[in-house]
């Protein structure tokens, strides 16, 4: 098959992006195995002699307990996230609603808003509570950020589904949440596993409210890292250890779960 000069440019674009996104995962890889000491060396080599003190560091009971923590709260918000935000999005999808665009709106308004605003009144609220640093001040919090997001994507969706399929589902005796489980669901799977991926990632990657709301017991792997950084040092070998770890989780996910990806990100994007 002969390359014309625009599949060869288009080739060779790809190939710079592709570089330009990788090095830096490269980068943090192999500085993980240097020392704290080498990582300084100019000019800098990929040729060094491996150690392994900072991966002993990341794979300590410690360390395993602030991953134990953020698995909690991605998976618990982001299921609780869909559980609720999934029948929501099929009331707006399927049932007459008024004023339903200004009820859109104001759902996704809601997750427009900074974080940062709601700081004060969130450490407040779970002080009164003494929910402050455990797993269910985080997983409420996370949840109700996502919520919207779930929602408003979902809707989408589940716009997408013929309506014929349910209504077969409703002659065959079949009730509301019968026709979700066993009929909305199963066709939406690629936008729900879409949908759980980016709920999982938001609540994975927070920094701020988690910094805000945990302490020692409920503290997870992003505030945590903030702590190898000091006023007067940084312990970068262990920083790049630790993000190596927290970045495979992600990776591997998303190599298992790739088709539905692709598919969960076209699906229901153009009607007609």
């Amino acid at each position: 098959m002969k390359l014309t000069m625009r599949d060869l440019i288009i080739n060779v674009l790809m190939i710079i992006l592709l570089i330009w996104i990788a090095f830096p995962l490269f980068w943090l890889f192999i500085s993980s195995f240097k020392s704290n000491v080498s990582i300084f060396d100019f000019p800098p080599t990929i040729f060094f002699q491996i150690s392994l003190d900072a991966y002993k560091v990341a794979l300590s009971w410690e360390w395993l307990n602030y991953f134990k923590n953020s698995i909690i709260a991605s998976l618990s918000s982001a299921f609780s996230a869909l559980a609720i935000g999934v029948p929501a999005a099929y009331a707006l999808a399927r049932y007459e609603i008024k004023r339903k665009n200004f009820t859109m709106i104001t759902i996704l308004s809601i997750r427009m808003m900074p974080p940062i605003v709601t700081i004060i009144p969130l450490f407040l609220m779970f002080s009164f509570l003494n929910l402050i640093d455990s797993h269910l001040s985080l997983i409420l919090v996370y949840t109700t950020f996502n919520i919207p997001y779930v929602i408003w994507i979902m809707r989408g969706f589940i716009e997408e589904i013929p309506k014929e399929a349910e209504e077969a589902a409703l002659i065959d005796g079949a009730s509301v949440f019968q026709i979700i489980t066993k009929v909305v669901l199963p066709i939406s799977k690629p936008g729900l596993i879409t949908t759980l991926i980016f709920c999982l990632v938001q609540a994975w990657n927070d920094f701020l409210i988690a910094f805000v709301l945990t302490n020692v017991n409920a503290k997870t792997v992003p505030v945590a890292l903030a702590s190898l950084v000091g006023t007067r040092w940084v312990l970068w070998n262990q920083l790049f250890a630790v993000g190596v770890i927290n970045t495979i989780p992600a990776l591997v996910l998303a190599y298992l779960i790739r088709n539905y990806w692709v598919k969960g990100l076209t699906l229901g994007m153009v009607k007609g």
